[in-house]
């Protein structure tokens, strides 16, 4: 019972679920048309009665899987912004906002290591992004018959 309604406070929390409260002491008599505040409440005369609302469940879960998409949008992003450099000599990795004009070879292409004066080399992101791709891929495959059920 306790572990229900644990549950059922996080689904609520998240909007899942909706509660409704009842107070079975406080009910009006239909016959006389007054309440009967005479009875003091009592643990079992307060019903909490746990439902869906199909339209905000709708809303929640379309949320909740664009805030999935926005997250591998920003890893991707994220990915693709920060171009490393790695020196095999010092075995350094350098960003590319680390950059100083001193690192830049007499082309003016090549970048060196401040600290051995070897040339870097660019580090590959291919597979990182590709496993983004994959990732959101997976995501979208997974999430297909959810979406259509959400557009009937």
């Amino acid at each position: 019972s306790k572990q229900v309604r644990a549950w059922l406070d996080r689904l609520h929390t998240d909007r899942l679920v909706v509660s409704k409260r009842s107070d079975v002491a406080k009910r009006v008599d239909t016959v006389i048309g007054v309440r009967d505040t005479s009875q003091p409440a009592s643990a079992g005369s307060v019903k909490l009665y746990w439902g869906l609302h199909y339209e905000t469940l709708v809303d929640v879960v379309r949320f909740k899987i664009s805030a999935m998409e926005r997250q591998i949008d920003e890893e991707e992003k994220a990915a693709g912004m920060n171009q490393q450099y790695y020196c095999q000599r010092c075995k350094k990795t350098i960003e590319a906002l680390e950059i100083t004009p001193d690192m830049f070879g007499q082309d003016g292409e090549s970048l060196h290591c401040e600290t051995c004066f070897t040339e870097l080399d660019e580090v590959d992101t291919a597979d990182q992004t590709s496993s983004i791709e994959e990732r959101r891929k997976e995501l979208r495959r997974e999430l297909r018959p959810l979406i259509l059920a959400l557009d009937e």
